[in-house]
C-alpha cells in the first residue's frame, strides 16, 4: 500500500514561500492605510510589536523553542534601535547609516543560526551560548557607534556588486546575499523535510528584509515587524498546542486530542483500536530504542490510512482510528489493507552508524541485513443503538480488538 501524497513537498514549500509573499503585499497595503488612521491607531501601531516580541521570547522560553526567542529577541532590538532610539540633530544621518548597515546583516544571520542549531533551552549552556553571540553583536555594535569605528564598519558595507542596487541603496550588498541564503536555506529544507516548522521563519525573513528597505517610513516598517512579531507568538502558541494535543514519539494525535474529536462526532461513525502484536516481547528482545522505532513506522503507516480515517495515540502500543460518517462494514476495507500492509512491509533495525536520513543509495558492503516483522490486531466499532457514545463505541471496539487477538492475531474483528 502506497503512501503517496497528492501534493508533493516541493510544492507545499513553494505554496507557503506564495503566502507570504502575500502576507508582505497585505502588511504594505495596512501600512498604507494607516497614513490616514488617527495618530492614537498609528501610535498603537509602532508599538504593539514590542508585546508581540515579549510574547515570543516568553513562550519561546516555557516551551523551550529557542529559536522563537533568539528571533523575537532579535528583532524586538532591530527595530528598537532602528526605529525608536533615533538620535536627533546632526548625527542622526550618519547614526542611522551605521545603525542599518549592522542591522541589515544582524538579523538574517540570526535568522540563519538560530535556524540551523538544534532546538535547546533558553538556559541551557547552548542557549546561554546563543545570549552570548547577541551580546558579541551589541559590543560590536556599541563599539563602532562609540569610536566612530568606520574601518570596522566597513566590513558589514563590504561591495559585492558593481554598482549599487537600485531598490535597496541604504542596504549593504553583503545583506541581499545573507537574506537570500537565509529564504533559500528555510525554503530548501521545508522542500526535503515536507514539514511547516520553517514556514513562518520564511515570512520573517521576508518582512524583516521589507521592514529595512521601509526603514525611512517608521509607519510601515513598524507594520513589518508588528506582522513579523505576530508569526513569532502564532509559532510559540502553535508550539504550546502541540505539547498538549500531539504525542511527541510518533507525531499522532495525542488521546487528549482523541477526546476532542469525539466530541464532535455526530451521525454514524466507526473507531477502530489497533494494537501492535507481541510488542513487549519485540521490545525485550531488542531493546527500547527499536520499540521506539516500531511504534513510529506503525504511526506513519496508520497516519497514511484510507478513508478519511484519523488515527491517534491512544497509549502503550494501542492506537486508535476515527471514521467520521462511515459505518463498519465502510471502514473495515481500509483496516484490513492497513492490517496488511504492515504484515508485509518489514524494517532494517537501525544500527548505531545507521543515519537518520535514508540515503539515496544503500551500501551493504556484502553483510546480511535481515528485516524485521510485526503485526498488527484491529478492532473495530460502530455506532449504534445499542453504542451511542463514542466512549461505548471505543469500549466496544476494545472487545473486538481482544476478539482479535484471541483469534491468533494479525486480523480485524468487529
Amino acid at each position: 500500500m502506497e503512501r503517496v501524497s497528492t501534493v508533493n513537498k516541493t510544492t507545499k514549500a513553494l505554496i507557503s514561500l506564495g503566502i507570504n509573499c502575500l502576507l508582505l503585499t497585505i502588511a504594505y497595503f495596512i501600512s498604507e492605510g494607516l497614513k490616514a488612521a488617527p495618530p492614537e491607531i498609528r501610535l498603537i501601531s509602532q508599538y504593539a510589536s514590542y508585546l508581540l516580541f515579549a510574547m515570543g521570547m516568553f513562550f519561546g522560553w516555557w516551551f523551550n523553542r529557542s529559536r522563537v526567542f533568539f528571533c523575537s529577541l532579535t528583532l524586538m532590538l532591530s527595530q528598537l534601535f532602528l526605529l525608536h532610539y533615533f538620535p536627533h540633530g546632526s548625527d542622526g544621518n550618519g547614526y542611522y547609516n551605521m545603525i542599518i548597515s549592522m542591522i541589515s546583516v544582524y538579523i538574517p544571520v540570526n535568522i540563519l543560526l538560530f535556524s540551523a542549531l538544534k532546538e535547546k533551552g533558553v538556559v541551557s549552556v547552548r542557549g546561554r551560548m546563543r545570549f552570548l553571540f547577541i551580546i558579541c553583536e551589541l559590543i560590536i555594535g556599541a563599539w563602532i557607534i562609540w569610536y566612530n569605528d568606520t574601518d570596522l564598519l566597513q566590513l558589514f558595507d563590504i561591495k559585492l556588486f558593481p554598482e549599487n542596487i537600485i531598490f535597496m541603496p541604504d542596504l549593504p550588498h553583503l545583506s541581499l546575499l545573507l537574506f537570500s541564503a537565509a529564504l533559500a536555506y528555510l525554503f530548501s529544507r521545508q522542500a526535503v523535510t515536507g514539514k511547516n516548522n520553517d514556514a513562518p521563519f520564511m515570512g520573517i525573513t521576508i518582512l524583516s528584509f521589507a521592514s529595512l528597505l521601509l526603514s525611512k517610513d517608521a509607519a510601515a516598517s513598524s507594520v513589518m515587524f508588528l506582522i513579523s512579531g505576530i508569526l513569532l507568538a502564532a509559532v510559540a502558541l502553535r508550539a504550546s498546542y502541540n505539547m498538549a494535543y500531539t504525542d511527541e514519539l510518533t507525531g499522532l494525535p495525542s488521546r487528549r486530542a482523541l477526546k476532542e474529536e469525539m466530541q464532535n462526532l455526530g451521525g454514524k461513525f466507526t473507531i477502530a483500536m489497533l494494537d501492535i502484536d507481541h510488542f513487549k516481547k519485540f521490545n525485550d528482545t531488542h531493546g527500547h530504542e527499536v520499540g521506539d522505532d516500531v511504534l513510529k513506522l506503525v504511526a506513519v503507516c496508520i497516519k497514511g490510512i484510507g478513508g478519511g480515517g484519523k488515527a491517534f495515540r491512544y497509549g502503550g502500543e494501542e492506537f486508535a482510528i476515527v471514521f467520521p460518517g462511515k459505518t463498519a462494514e465502510q471502514a473495515i476495507p481500509y483496516l484490513e489493507e492497513l492490517r496488511e500492509y504492515i504484515a508485509n512491509r518489514g524494517f532494517i533495525k537501525r544500527s548505531k552508524r545507521r543515519p537518520e536520513e535514508k540515503p539515496a543509495e544503500i551500501v551493504t558492503k556484502g553483510r546480511a541485513y535481515k528485516k524485521l516483522y510485526l503485526t498488527v490486531s484491529i478492532g473495530a466499532a460502530e455506532k449504534s443503538e445499542i453504542y451511542k457514545k463514542p466512549e461505548e463505541v471505543i469500549a466496544s471496539a476494545d472487545k473486538a480488538l481482544y476478539r482479535a487477538k484471541s483469534k491468533g492475531r494479525n486480523c480485524v474483528s468487529r
